[in-house]
């Protein structure tokens, strides 16, 4: 599995974050930025897809993303194997919502079979 960059987690369920409700978590993914804490994947709660909706922004493949330090959301392409963040400094400036150019993950991890089914290949 050396060049693989989405893996599946055997053992069902392991990713945890911190003071949030792990039952919206999907998976885990690091990067070049977090390597050893990297960021729990969840999916979006009603807020968040009210939110982006508002903007007229597609919900397919964002995600609400956390580390220990920081919470936001991010846009993956999972063909590609890159995520963009969300752009704060430019929706502070504009009130528009922009994702960050897209970076290469390192790892990522869904928890399990019917979670990556879900979202690679949309059942």
């Amino acid at each position: 599995m050396k060049n693989k960059k989405i893996y599946i987690r055997e053992n069902g369920k392991t990713s945890k974050i911190n003071n949030e409700d792990e039952n919206n978590i999907i998976g885990w993914f690091s990067n070049k930025y977090n390597i050893a804490e990297g960021w729990s994947i969840c999916e979006l709660d009603q807020n968040d897809k009210e939110w982006l909706k508002s903007q007229n922004i597609e919900l397919k493949n964002i995600f609400r993303i956390t580390s220990e330090k920081n919470t936001t959301i991010a846009l993956f392409d999972f063909e590609k194997y890159k995520v963009a963040f969300f752009d704060n400094n430019f929706y502070l400036k504009t009130d528009k919502i922009k994702f960050e150019k897209f970076y290469t993950w390192d790892r990522l991890f869904f928890d399990n079979i019917k979670i990556y089914s879900k979202y690679i290949h949309g059942y």
